[in-house]
């Protein structure tokens, strides 16, 4: 449970901001950059810069430059000030740029942070909250805003089975984030 990060190089990176306009302008209704900062403000906990407009803290995401930073990372960020580059980008703003810069994770006490971890695993004692690992989902209707993304849907999956045995159709609250979901993302893990 996770989707890609629970695999992929824990390095936070947003994107650049054009992309989100450009997903809005060929019809992705709510995908605009100014539409989904706020989800990722809100999501955020970032250790190293204070809250802005580019950056929060107080969210359930943990980002942080890694623990440590090896001698050839010096020397990388060294090189790059040498031959006239910043290296203080900051990528996680929205506009990327050329530079070097010392990497966020999503990492919690140097520790990889999944999405699981952070946004599923703390409310795992709620009552109206159950997780089937292992569900193969029939059906599940596609969200048309970030707005359907951003609070708890109601789907009507069909869940094929589990490995605990249970199959049948299941009227489900599902509270989806933005991360990970671009991997098997009707599937109920």
């Amino acid at each position: 449970m996770g989707g890609t990060t629970v695999l992929n190089g824990l390095m936070y990176c947003r994107g650049d901001s054009s992309d989100y306009d450009e997903y809005e302008k060929l019809g992705a209704t709510g995908w605009g950059y100014k539409n989904v900062l706020p989800y990722f403000l809100k999501s955020e906990h970032n250790l190293q810069y204070n809250s802005s407009q580019n950056h929060a803290r107080g969210g359930l995401l943990t980002v942080s430059h890694y623990n440590d930073l090896p001698d050839l990372g010096h020397t990388l960020l060294a090189a790059g000030r040498e031959l006239g580059y910043p290296t203080d980008v900051d990528i996680g703003h929205g506009r990327l740029r050329e530079g070097f810069y010392r990497a966020q994770m999503t990492t919690r006490n140097g520790a990889r942070l999944s999405a699981a971890k952070a946004f599923v695993r703390p409310f795992l004692h709620r009552s109206n909250l159950k997780v089937l690992l292992n569900a193969q989902v029939g059906y599940c209707r596609e969200p048309t805003s970030v707005a359907e993304w951003s609070r708890a849907l109601t789907l009507n999956p069909e869940v094929l089975g589990s490995n605990s045995g249970q199959g049948g159709n299941f009227l489900t609250k599902l509270f989806l984030s933005w991360i990970g979901m671009d991997v098997n993302e009707c599937a109920l893990q």
